[in-house]
């Protein structure tokens, strides 16, 4: 796709060419421990809910009710703030 690359960074006016340009660099300072923990743990969560419904020959289109027991005060909170995102839970059926 390099030309629609070229096309897309002409457009943001970022000037010459981008097959010209350096690769980005990455700062290791950006990614915290916690945010790391958390996108894991909700990660494992919709694998186990996958997983589940997958073994008990649940139709992924059919909606289901999830409760979690024993919490941990760190996973309450995580689960709190992904419900203030706009994920589309349903997704999970797929």
């Amino acid at each position: 796709m390099p030309y629609i690359t070229e096309e897309l960074w002409e457009q943001f006016e970022f000037g010459g060419l981008l097959i010209n340009e350096d690769w980005p660099t990455f700062d290791d300072n950006l990614i915290t421990p916690d945010a790391t923990k958390e996108i894991s743990w909700v990660i494992a969560l919709i694998n186990e809910i996958r997983s589940t419904r997958s073994a008990a020959n649940i139709n992924v289109k059919s909606k289901v009710q999830v409760l979690m027991k024993n919490l941990i005060r760190s996973e309450s909170a995580t689960l709190k703030q992904t419900r203030n995102l706009s994920l589309d839970w349903e997704t999970l059926n797929r």
